[in-house]
Formats: C-alpha cells, structure tokens, sequence
C-alpha cells in the first residue's frame, strides 16, 4: 500500500501527496514534540507547525527527490519519522546562538565553569584513563557488527528508532542487540 502510494506521490498525484500528508501528520508531529521533548525544550506551536510543513514540502522539491530515497528496507512510517527527528533536530543546530569564546568569557557563560574547575587528584585521573583504556580493548573483542552498533548508540548517541531505519530491521530488534551487547560488555568489564 504504502509503494503504490509513494510510486502515485512520485508521479505527481495531488490527491496522493494529500493522502500521505492524512496519513503521517501526526507521527511527523508526534516525532517533533518528542524530539523537543527529549532535549528539554518547548516551541511554540507555528513553530512546530511550520518544521511539519518543511518536512512535508522537503519531500516534494526538487520532484519529490527525497521520495525517491525510500528504499523500502524500513516501513515507510519509521523512515518518515526518522526524517522528521532529523529536521528537527537540523533546525535545533541551526538556532543556536554561536558566540566567540572571547564573548563566552565576558559573559561568564555556564559553558566554561568546567574550565576553571580544580584538577582532579592523579590518582583519579590515572584511574578514568586506565577505565577507558580497558572498554576501548573490550570494544576490540567484538565483532565489527557489534562494535559499531555501540559506537553509534553510546558515542553517536542515535535513537533506537534511527537505527532501525539505518539498519533496515525493528526498533525491538535493535533493543534486544543492544541490551545483549550491554549485558556481555558488563561481563566482561567486571
């Protein structure tokens, strides 16, 4: 169902574009308000209105290229809600305000407390570097596979539902390797 209608969105059917739009509005809305939500922010309603029109809009320029993107690898919901976290979270970086680290100092901006901190005991220090030292050669031990699904969850810190979408299976899938590796990674550590 889901083809026939981005195979019609492609051949530039309105009343298709309008059924997808039915169709999706809300997830698309839903992954914005959660993907603010998630980084501890509110926008405005038009705000939010105006980021699900963009992504609606994003997919029919330049003659629904984006729509062409779909592989078919995920359901066409996930791989919509992943564009739409994307966008959002696009917009995120867009907004915030660069400022010059002469500008952070004037200011006393929270950002750079941390830089005037004590320095930690080196017993301390020397104990953190040997923590990483021994996760990175744990890191090592596994399968390539394995290895970058930590990487992209811990250090990337990629949702579930991107991964899916990534990786072309379900988020319960990506949960239950992710808690496996978790759980063989804390064996190993201990």
């Amino acid at each position: 169902m889901s083809t026939q209608l981005l195979d019609r969105c492609t051949r530039g059917e309105r009343e298709a574009f309008a059924e997808l739009v039915r169709q999706y509005s809300a997830l698309v809305y839903f992954a914005i308000y959660h993907t603010l939500r998630r980084k501890g922010l509110i926008l405005q309603e038009d705000q939010v209105a105006e980021l699900h029109n963009a992504l609606f809009l994003s997919l029919l320029e330049d003659d629904c290229r984006r729509l062409r993107l779909f592989s078919g690898r995920s359901k066409l919901s996930t791989w919509i809600k992943v564009c739409a976290v994307n966008l959002t979270l696009d917009h995120l970086r867009r907004q915030r305000p660069l400022l010059s680290l002469d500008e952070l100092i004037e200011t006393g901006e929270p950002e750079l407390h941390p830089l005037h901190k004590e320095v930690e005991d080196p017993e301390t220090l020397v104990g953190r570097s040997e923590s990483v030292r021994r996760v990175r050669e744990l890191l090592g031990t596994l399968p390539t596979r394995d290895r970058l699904l930590v990487e992209r969850i811990y250090r990337d810190e990629v949702s579930g539902e991107q991964l899916a979408a990534e990786l072309g299976t379900t988020v319960g899938a990506v949960y239950a390797r992710k808690h496996r590796l978790h759980r063989r990674l804390v064996e190993l550590f201990g």
